[in-house]
């Protein structure tokens, strides 16, 4: 939800048609700007002031009679077609343009006019946008054609994949998750030819009758990295613990930053996730385990990892840590010594994609 309400922000800044004005040299010219964009977090009694949580911090924005408000309509992409509103109808959790003269120093703004979405309005959006993603795609990338700007992913369903087909154009938003992100929010600005066989791969946009292609709006792509074995130390300080890695036979330590997510995994959850009979290939599955503490991980806890591709071999910052994985690495580790491996997933006692999209939705 983070996500999209950061891609809100954005569009905002493009419907007003607004830009800063001034820029900062050597750290010593002191930032001038005309806006600041935020959330309302108060409206004080005597509606004079407005609290405004933004990206560079809380700002006060100063009111006076001659300040005006405007409000956008639902989906509305022009501030022309903005209407005007009193006062009394700017509330808490409104997100909202404040043009006027900014102190930035002083962090506060003689607003001059006040646009403003509703925050029911927001709300509204971000589900919709929610809703296109869950009826979205997702699955690993297998084959990439680039003269043809087309990739090919398995799609995990009941008990089997397919094979999809998605058009890449050259225009479409694409964005990647970089070495050790944890959130929706790392994604960062990325491009066709960063596009990897073995990333996994969410998309929204329309599909094809007989399921073969789609053609996507957006997609949001990374490299995963699945790992598993016994906790062998912990440092709570650093929030840090060290496995016997059952895949490399190596150390990996783990940081778990307040991002991640520590769960553990109940004996049903285990013979789900080694079945895959989820739709999306065990992410409903874990999206139920039950919400753990860091301090209630413990020396000798077997326990699955999923993570983007760290910067080194050695050191991954952790997505979801899963607690309580005995049955699925003994079940490794049994299909290894017999020979029977296919992957990463496979070598964990995982169906294939079993962590796919760990992330998420945006």
């Amino acid at each position: 939800m983070k996500s999209i309400i950061a891609v809100i922000f954005v569009v905002l800044s493009a419907v007003f048609n607004v830009f800063a004005q001034g820029a900062a040299t050597n750290g010593n010219e002191e930032i001038t700007a005309t806006y600041v964009i935020g959330d309302i977090t108060r409206v004080d009694s005597a509606k004079t002031q407005l609290q405004l949580k933004t990206l560079a911090g809380e700002f006060t924005i100063l009111l006076n009679e001659k300040t005006k408000y405007l409000q956008l309509a639902p989906g509305e992409t022009s501030i022309a077609k903005a209407s005007p509103i009193e006062l009394e109808k700017v509330s808490a959790g409104d997100r909202v343009l404040a043009r006027g003269r900014v102190s930035v120093e002083q962090k506060t703004v003689q607003a001059a006019q006040i646009v403003l979405m509703k925050k029911e309005d927001i709300s509204n959006r971000l589900e919709r946008e929610r809703d296109k993603w869950r009826k979205g795609i997702v699955g690993r990338i297998t084959a990439i054609n680039s003269p043809a700007n087309e990739i090919t992913i398995n799609v995990r369903a009941p008990k089997e994949e397919r094979r999809v087909v998605l058009s890449i154009p050259a225009n479409l938003r694409i964005r990647r998750y970089p070495p050790d992100s944890v959130k929706l929010d790392d994604a960062k600005p990325s491009s066709f030819g960063e596009l990897k066989i073995g990333d996994v791969v969410r998309g929204r946009g329309e599909g094809s009758p007989d399921g073969k292609r789609f053609t996507p709006e957006e997609i949001i792509a990374g490299s995963f990295r699945m790992s598993g074995g016994k906790i062998t130390s912990l440092d709570s300080a650093k929030r840090e613990i060290v496995i016997n890695n059952i895949l490399t036979k190596q150390p990996l330590t783990i940081s778990i930053t307040p991002d991640s997510v520590v769960r553990r995994i109940l004996p049903r959850h285990a013979t789900l996730l080694m079945e895959g009979n989820s739709k999306e290939g065990g992410q409903e599955v874990v999206d139920s385990l039950p919400v753990i503490s860091f301090s209630e991980l413990k020396v000798g806890d077997t326990i699955l990892i999923s993570s983007t591709m760290g910067k080194t071999e050695s050191r991954v910052t952790a997505i979801i840590v899963a607690a309580g994985a005995e049955t699925i690495i003994n079940a490794a580790q049994k299909a290894n010594a017999q020979g029977n491996r296919g992957g990463i997933a496979a070598s964990l006692g995982l169906s294939s994609n079993a962590l796919d999209g760990a992330i998420g939705m945006p």
